[in-house]
């Protein structure tokens, strides 16, 4: 092996894909960015990824929540994607950065150093949604080839946006962190 080669490549961490039964994974501290290629791992549930190169949530934790569905703790401290008070970041980047990640895992019980509340959970939701068309349609109910296959009135429809659209003014609660 070539002494100046990094044990973990920054774009490809495809050799995990050898380990089917994967729960935790501690990467911390290596030249992992947004870019890197994470293959499937859908029984981790606890990745560390501190002091890496990540500057960028977007596309990295889309690409994360395809690979690891089922993360329970995610710490991302020390990367430039995560603000903090230690790397120039205000509280209201902090706070955007945690409601978004936590948006995008149902299943995470902590993110970074802190537990997340089911108020936050709530928060996040609220703040990024999921698309209109899925938040209509029954995410177990076969979705769009349900949707083509049944007659749909408009007052279903109709009936199913004023839910949306009242639910929100009912759920304008203060987040606690």
């Amino acid at each position: 092996m070539d002494r100046n080669r990094s044990v973990v490549d920054q774009k490809n961490l495809d050799p995990l894909v050898h380990f089917k039964h994967l729960t935790s994974l501690i990467a911390d501290d290596n030249p992992i960015t947004e870019n890197c290629v994470l293959p499937p791992l859908p029984r981790l549930q606890l990745l560390w990824v501190n002091y890496c190169k990540i500057a960028s949530l977007y596309p990295w934790v889309e690409k994360l929540k395809e690979s690891c569905p089922n993360l329970q703790y995610l710490c991302l401290m020390g990367n430039p994607a995560a603000p903090s008070y230690l790397n120039g970041g205000n509280f209201y980047d902090y706070l955007q950065y945690r409601l978004f990640v936590i948006s995008q895992f149902p299943s995470l019980s902590h993110l970074d150093d802190r537990k997340v509340t089911e108020d936050q959970k709530s928060e996040a939701q609220r703040l990024y949604r999921r698309p209109f068309f899925e938040r209509i349609v029954k995410p177990n109910s076969g979705g769009i080839s349900q949707l083509m296959q049944t007659s749909v009135s408009w007052s279903s429809v109709q009936n199913k946006i004023s839910s949306l659209w009242g639910k929100d003014k009912q759920d304008n609660r203060n987040l606690l962190i």
